[in-house]
This record gives C-alpha cells, structure tokens and sequence, in this order.
C-alpha cells in the first residue's frame, strides 16, 4: 500500500474518532435550523473538516432549477470524468439540501448511525 494512502487513512480514522463526540441531537438541530448561518464552535469545527475533504466522492449540491430544486450530487475527483446524482430525493429549497448533504457525508464519515432517524 502506498506510504501516503496509509497516512491519510490514519488521520482520517484519528480525526473521525475525535470528531464523533461532537455529532450530537444538539448539533444535528443546529445546523438543520440554519445550514448557511453562524455557528457554535463544534459545528464550525465539523464544516470546515468535511470541507477539506479531499474532491474524490466529495458531496454537493446541485441546481436542477434555480431556487426551485436540488439534488445532491458526488464529484468524480478526476477532471474528465462525470459525477453522479445522488439517491431520487429532490430538495424543494438550497437549505433543505445542504441539511440532507451534512447528515449524508456524517454517515458516510462513520459520524452518524442513521440519517433518517434524523430527517
């Protein structure tokens, strides 16, 4: 395996461990009240975690209809190569996504058990 593959899979698995705690109902309310808003230092912590991210299977959304409808949506990583839409839900409003998006990339972060329990 590659030295630099190995690294980042350890930081990851050391970053998700401490970073779990904080993933509480508490925080969870928080941003799905105010996706865009100001934040308590926890939530600010987590968003610019999944922030850095590397591109490769990165989660965002995407406009089908200005204002009117979003999808979530995977980036491939690679410049040439497509993304994918994610799942069949359409989101009536940006805010209503990006909650969908956090709640997506903590499960698949391992941060979330089940981000049904919590639409």
């Amino acid at each position: 395996m590659d030295h630099e593959v190995e690294i980042f899979r350890l930081f990851m698995k050391n970053a998700c461990a401490e970073m779990k705690p904080m993933v509480t109902d508490a925080i969870i309310k928080e941003h799905a009240a105010d996706p865009l808003g100001r934040h308590s230092l926890d939530l600010e912590h987590l968003l610019v975690f999944m922030r850095q991210l590397p591109q490769e299977d990165k989660l965002v959304i995407l406009a089908e209809e200005q204002d009117r409808r979003f999808r979530l949506f995977r980036l491939s990583g690679v410049r040439s190569l497509p993304g994918r839409i994610v799942g069949e839900e359409v989101y009536e409003s940006e805010e209503e996504a990006l909650h969908a998006g956090f709640l997506q990339r903590l499960t698949d972060l391992g941060l979330l058990e089940d981000k049904n329990d919590q639409l």
